[in-house]
């Protein structure tokens, strides 16, 4: 459900640049370094050196301020980070799309869950939530957020690769799916881009019902899949399987509710990966 992080991730202005890439040794926690640089400005001096006094205030104003970017799990509700969290899920998720306080409270609890929390300073910037069914080799990032003012600068990328990484270490090779607004409005083509950067590519011809109650219809949606660029298409059986396992497990649905064969209805055998 989103980067807003159905995912749902929103950009905005960048703020700052991730100066190396995630790496396996990053978790846990991971860090990433990140550092604004500050522009070359001109001087009374008349000359391309700057004078000594100048130079000193430059180099107050531009030299970069490493901020380390962790990702931690959150292992309970009653932490103070579950409040940092749930006030980014709740200003960054359409309400549509949301679930209550208590399932949010209670998914943190469940042991087919890993919420994931990016943090800097020692605060709560960016969140995941990863459902990892028992015994599968398939995985659905629910939900992915960035707070406001952080987004569009690395966070939301680093975070995406963290959760795929959390959830490899857990199933071994997984295909992750993400529940993503169909792309009829601007915002929502930015970010089917932004999971195309990194890798997901939209199940052809599957019009996604999202299975949560709500004032009014669902939203319209894809279903994306980051799997491995080798893979064209996937059994049209795999996508029914995913889907069932999603509506039973993840939102408390039949396996048997009829939207799912409304979905698959139009859907060909393979279902091909775009």
């Amino acid at each position: 459900m989103g980067f807003s992080i159905r995912v749902r991730y929103n950009p905005g202005r960048p703020l700052h640049r991730i100066a190396r890439p995630w790496r396996q040794e990053d978790w846990p926690p991971a860090v990433v370094t990140s550092s604004p640089h500050g522009e070359s400005h001109g001087t009374s001096c008349g000359s391309r050196a700057m004078c000594s006094s100048t130079l000193r205030q430059f180099n107050m104003a531009s030299k970069p301020v490493a901020e380390e970017l962790r990702f931690e799990p959150l292992a309970a509700p009653d932490e103070r980070s579950f409040e940092e969290l749930y006030g980014i899920y709740a200003a960054s998720i359409a309400i549509r799309e949301q679930k209550t306080r208590a399932q949010i409270t209670a998914l943190v609890l469940r042991p087919d869950y890993k919420v994931l929390l990016a943090k800097r300073q020692g605060v709560v910037i960016g969140l995941s939530m990863v459902f990892l069914p028992v015994q599968e080799s398939f995985c659905l990032l629910e939900y992915m957020a960035v707070q406001a003012m952080h987004r569009n600068s690395g966070v939301g990328a680093s975070l995406f690769r963290h959760s795929i990484q959390v959830a490899a270490s857990i199933q071994g090779e997984t295909s992750m799916l993400l529940e993503v607004d169909s792309p009829d409005q601007e915002i929502h083509r930015r970010r089917q881009q932004f999971y195309r950067r990194l890798g997901c590519r939209r199940i052809e011809g599957l019009s996604y019902l999202l299975p949560l109650s709500g004032e009014g219809p669902p939203p319209e949606m894809d279903l994306m899949v980051h799997v491995s660029p080798a893979m064209s298409s996937i059994p049209k059986s795999a996508l029914e399987h995913w889907l069932k396992v999603i509506y039973q497990d993840a939102y408390g649905c039949s396996s048997d509710d009829f939207r799912i064969a409304l979905m698959l209805e139009a859907v060909p055998d393979p279902v091909g990966l775009v």
